[in-house]
């Protein structure tokens, strides 16, 4: 079975939203399914297959609003903050509503870490100390101590 029919065989196609019939991820409410070892969205998926690839940094949103839909028609590609102004639109953000949200870095509503506190993890790692340590030290998980050392996130700290 090839993996177009193995997606369709865990949908409901029906007239208005197709319906994941699969396995759902956690709490969230969206539909997941295993393809070359990895857990992918059904949604995500269902884009890719039907309507093609998703950029990077790009989400895949409803018009539809579920959750469980997969049908092509109803998924649209947006970034982060598009898909929170189609939530806030429709009446669906939970969150008070900030632009701290969208800023970079130290200017982030929920960011642990400063300017100073990027600079000191790149020197502290450059000279010897374990990403392990320095998560533990500045109260942050590893991989991001990892992604700030490679540059993949806080890029704009010099």
């Amino acid at each position: 079975m090839n993996l177009k029919e193995r997606f369709t065989s865990k949908v409901n196609i029906t007239n208005g939203c197709w319906l994941w019939t699969g396995t759902l991820r956690g709490k969230c409410g969206y539909g997941c399914l295993k393809v070359n070892g990895r857990v992918v969205s059904s949604h995500r998926l269902s884009y890719e297959l039907f309507n093609g690839k998703i950029p990077k940094g790009m989400l895949v949103c409803h018009t539809c609003d579920n959750r469980k839909c997969v049908k092509p028609d109803h998924l649209f590609l947006g970034t982060y903050k598009e898909n929170y102004n189609d939530a806030k639109k429709k009446g669906r953000v939970s969150v008070p509503d900030n632009p701290q949200l969208f800023k970079p870095g130290e200017g982030h509503v929920n960011s642990k870490l400063c300017n100073k506190d990027i600079q000191n993890i790149r020197k502290r790692h450059g000279n010897g100390e374990s990403m392990r340590k320095l998560g533990e030290k500045y109260g942050v998980h590893y991989t991001l101590v990892g992604m700030i050392v490679r540059r993949e996130r806080w890029k704009h700290v010099k």
